[in-house]
């Protein structure tokens, strides 16, 4: 993880707090959300789908595109993955953007465009891949587990 991204990422860590920093308004933080959402949505073309039912995570939502057919998984079954998702951490108005999704794809072009107009909103975007890397910051709970997890995962 190059420097700049360390720097952020303890930045935004709270030594305390696990789910979200005190104070958070998770009302104020879903319908800042719900505003920009169309704006995505003419962008990628498609509707996105918000998380409002979040609990016990380090993140509040998510707008999620979901692939359109099942696709078989072994030893899982048939399952619904994910096309387009972004994530939106309770920590320094941090994003991030994932998929698994191996049948759908969208253009990168439109992801580069995603991630701008979210940061014109004033979020801050984290990589996924960066995430993955063993969290070094101060909260003792999440210590030998990931960024992923210390901004962006059930807890």
């Amino acid at each position: 993880m190059d420097k700049a991204t360390l720097n952020l990422l303890n930045a935004a860590d709270d030594p305390q707090e696990s789910e979200a920093p005190k104070g958070f308004d998770y009302v104020k933080e879903i319908e800042a959300v719900e505003r920009i959402k169309p704006e995505l949505e003419r962008i990628v073309g498609r509707l996105f789908v918000l998380d409002e039912n979040v609990q016990d995570a380090s993140f509040f939502t998510e707008l999620s595109i979901r692939q359109s057919e099942l696709e078989y998984m072994a030893g899982i079954g048939n399952v619904i993955l994910t096309v387009l998702a972004i994530r939106f951490s309770a920590f320094g108005k941090l994003f991030t953007v994932w998929s698994n999704s191996t049948k759908e794809k969208v253009n990168r072009n439109l992801i580069d465009e995603v991630v701008a107009t979210l940061q014109d909103h004033g979020y801050v975007y984290v990589d996924a891949d960066a995430l993955q890397e063993s969290y070094t910051g101060s909260h003792t709970d999440f210590k030998d587990t990931t960024w992923w997890l210390r901004f962006f995962d059930y807890i």
